[in-house]
């Protein structure tokens, strides 16, 4: 893990994505408090976006077009504490009209301990309303390892 970049890496087709659990993400006793697992996903889904070439503020700019969760689907089934290094793992499993499909565990140590599933729908900027993908960034995420 010592050689992954800040914002992780791509390897057949799963994103890697290191992160610190800190003082601010723990409750009184030292362990993580279960909301900041959603942040730490949703960090990893930003970097891997970028990672695979799709800049959210470019797709606003461009293509008038937001992505935003939609639903989420989530398993705890170990804790963490303060000073754990976790790794998040996300993988696209499907693009479908204007949602993408995505699979995100976080491991401790190697040891899951909190997977889950993920709906983002792609809307756009102006009237929040939902839309299609845009073509140039279903083939951004087709194409990467």
């Amino acid at each position: 893990m010592n050689n992954i970049p800040s914002s992780g890496i791509i390897e057949n087709g799963i994103h890697h994505f290191p992160i610190r659990v800190y003082y601010e993400a723990t409750d009184a006793v030292g362990v993580t408090y279960y909301g900041e697992y959603l942040r730490f996903a949703e960090r990893a889904r930003t970097e891997y976006l970028r990672l695979a070439g799709v800049c959210q503020t470019q797709l606003k700019q461009d293509e008038n077009c937001l992505f935003v969760v939609r639903r989420v689907n989530i398993d705890y089934t170990k804790s963490s504490g303060l000073d754990d290094v976790l790794m998040v793992e996300t993988t696209l499993k499907k693009i479908e009209g204007v949602r993408l499909f995505m699979n995100q565990i976080l491991k401790r140590e190697g040891t899951e301990i909190v997977s889950m599933t993920v709906e983002v729908a792609c809307i756009k900027a102006d009237t929040l309303r939902p839309c299609r993908v845009p073509k140039s960034v279903i083939s951004q995420l087709q194409t990467k390892p």
